[in-house]
């Protein structure tokens, strides 16, 4: 009988944050693990038909057995007799296409899951700009599409499963077109994700073994970076924004939660994102503010959590119940904005525009701060699957009842 494998595919070049999460995907899987099992590594990055930075993989764990292969059939080889199901590359496009192709010829099972809580998803049928619309078409669905052809003539793998932490979301992937075609003509799967089950977010998980104290002591601001990459992909404003615009943003934000910590008496955590771009002497003259990159460790100790934009952190503020703002303002570029509304229109945020000249206090004693029937309906519909259960636990009983047969 074939022995089953979880395992995680390393298939581009590791940026610093890329690195990061993909050591915390593996660290999550892990939990899942009998004392005996391995968690299977396995680095197809030489594949990769981008820019190569391939640096050995250095994290070390006695629970992983890291394999790199020599050659396709060194890969075909190691494959051989095993059952192996594997969290990889979802999204496809040219750069990641030969990986792809790679997958689907030893027989590996590919395996999805978002475990951060609501997606926030932007939305362009709004955008009125033609220009930027065809541009993403081009940059972001045309690929996707083309590899749903491709999976759909079996020349590519589809995705066994596909885990989410977001009942909405489910339901809205099964109300697709190609869901819908497929119940009356089920001759042909057009289905991407053949399987797809719900789990918590890892914000609830991270709680599951170890404890925290949730205390509310501080202001902590959470940046989206104004100086982000994506925003250089997905704005067609973007090329407005210099670094003299970048340091005014954030001079008015400061100087606002300055005054409003005085006022106060909180310390201030200003989380930097670990991608984004920040002017040289951008912080200059703010030393009593602590600048990080560790928004997952102070959101926990905060009074007032602020967001710049939007982030998957939203979620873990609702989750452990802070009050929580949106600072935006005529900098705030059209792609957070996007991605705000796309969880504004189910839990209503509250935003305060810092081009305002009104007091930071004066805003949050108008806004509507806590509603405790709004936060428990949207944890229980985006945030808590099983409590009493860890996530990779049930990532692995599905994926192991599957019953060995390879994808025809």
């Amino acid at each position: 009988m074939k022995q089953k494998f979880l395992s995680v595919i390393l298939f581009d070049k590791f940026s610093k944050v890329g690195y990061k999460r993909t050591i915390r995907d593996i660290n999550f899987l892990i939990k899942s693990l009998k004392k005996k099992d391995k968690l299977l590594v396995i680095d197809l990055r030489k594949y990769y038909l981008g820019k190569k930075i391939v640096k050995n993989f250095s994290y070390k764990n006695s629970k992983i057995q890291y394999f790199k292969p020599k050659n396709i059939f060194d890969l075909i080889k190691f494959t051989k007799n095993k059952i192996i199901f594997s969290y990889g590359p979802i999204n496809p496009e040219i750069k990641t296409f030969l990986i792809f192709l790679i997958i689907r010829i030893t027989g590996i099972r590919l395996f999805f899951f978002n475990s951060y809580g609501y997606y926030l998803n932007e939305n362009t049928l709004d955008e009125p700009n033609i220009r930027f619309k065809i541009f993403y078409f081009i940059k972001w669905k045309f690929s996707y599409y083309f590899y749903r052809i491709l999976s759909l003539i079996k020349i590519f793998p589809s995705i066994l499963c596909y885990f989410e932490t977001s009942d909405e979301r489910i339901q809205k992937i099964n109300n697709t077109k190609f869901k819908k075609i497929h119940q009356f003509f089920n001759l042909v799967d057009f289905n991407y994700f053949k399987k797809i089950r719900r789990i918590n977010s890892i914000y609830h998980d991270e709680l599951f073994y170890k404890k925290y104290n949730n205390v509310k002591k501080n202001i902590v601001l959470i940046d989206s970076g104004l100086g982000h990459p994506d925003s250089l992909d997905k704005d067609s404003n973007y090329n407005k924004i210099n670094d003299k615009e970048i340091i005014l943003f954030y001079r008015k934000i400061l100087n606002k939660l300055e005054n409003f910590s005085k006022k106060k008496k909180l310390k201030i955590y200003f989380c930097k994102h670990p991608k984004s771009y920040y002017p040289k002497n951008c912080f200059k003259n703010f030393k009593n503010i602590n600048f990080n990159f560790n928004a997952d460790k102070h959101i926990f100790t905060a009074k007032y959590v602020f967001f710049t934009g939007g982030t998957s952190m939203i979620n873990k503020a609702i989750l452990l119940r802070k009050n929580f703002f949106i600072l935006i303002s005529k900098q705030t570029q059209k792609f957070s904005l996007r991605l705000l509304e796309s969880i504004n229109l189910i839990f209503k945020l509250n935003y305060i525009d810092i081009d305002d000249k009104k007091d930071l206090l004066k805003n949050l004693t108008t806004s509507k701060l806590f509603n405790s029937k709004k936060y428990d309906k949207f944890i229980n519909k985006h945030l808590i699957f099983k409590r009493d259960v860890h996530s990779s636990n049930i990532i692995k009983d599905t994926l192991f009842e599957d019953n060995g047969k390879k994808e025809k």
